[in-house]
C-alpha cells in the first residue's frame, strides 16, 4: 500500500527490475490518513485468504499523522515505511546524500530535479534510479537515528526495498 503514484510507479518498477513475483503490490490513493490506509491494507490482505507473509505501507511524515499510524500498524502487524519529510528523500537519495532538514517535500523535489530536470511525480521511470538503488540503501541507512522516531531527513524504504529484492 502506498500514499500515490510516485511510491506505486517506483515500487513496481522495483520489483519487476529484480522479478519477484511473489511480490503483490496494491495502491491506495486518497484523503484517508496513514490509519485508514494501514486499515485497509489489513482488511484487503485478511479477506483475500491467501497466504501473505507481509504487509507493508509507505506513508509520508508531510501527508499523514505518523504518530497514529505507527501505533495502529504495530497493533495490526503491519510494517509501516515512513519518509520524512516525503518519498521524494529516497528518491534523492538515490543521486547524493541529504542530511540537512527539509521543511517541505517542495525542496526535496527542488534538490532530485538538479539530477532529473524533467522529474514529475505522476510519470516516474525506475529506470531512473536504477544506478543509484544500492546507494540510497547506504545512505538512508545512514539518516537513522537511534534517539528519535522519523527525524527529518530520513526514510525506510531501504527496509522493503531489501525485502522486496531478497537481500535480507
Amino acid at each position: 500500500m502506498s500514499g500515490g503514484p510516485t511510491e506505486d510507479g517506483y515500487l513496481r518498477g522495483f520489483a519487476r527490475s529484480v522479478g519477484n513475483r511473489s511480490v503483490e503490490l496494491a495502491l491506495k490513493v486518497g484523503p484517508a490518513g496513514a490509519v485508514q490506509m494501514i486499515e485497509h491494507a489489513w482488511r484487503l490482505i485478511d479477506h483475500q485468504n491467501d497466504d501473505f507473509d507481509e504487509i507493508w505501507c509507505v506513508a509520508d511524515v508531510d501527508d499523514y499523522d505518523i504518530v497514529a499510524a505507527a501505533k495502529r500498524a504495530s497493533e495490526l502487524g503491519v510494517q509501516l515505511v515512513v519518509s520524512n519529510p516525503c518519498f521524494e528523500l529516497w528518491l534523492l537519495l538515490h543521486f547524493e546524500s541529504c542530511a540537512a532538514h527539509l521543511n517541505r517535500c517542495k525542496d526535496a523535489e527542488r534538490l532530485l530535479k538538479r539530477h532529473l530536470p524533467a522529474y514529475r511525480k505522476a510519470a516516474l521511470r525506475f529506470r531512473d534510479f536504477e544506478a543509484g538503488l544500492v546507494q540510497a540503501c547506504d545512505r538512508a541507512r545512514r539518516l537513522e537515528k537511534a534517539e528519535a522516531s522519523y527525524p527529518n531527513p530520513s526514510t525506510g524504504m531501504w527496509q522493503l526495498v531489501e525485502r522486496i529484492g531478497g537481500l535480507t
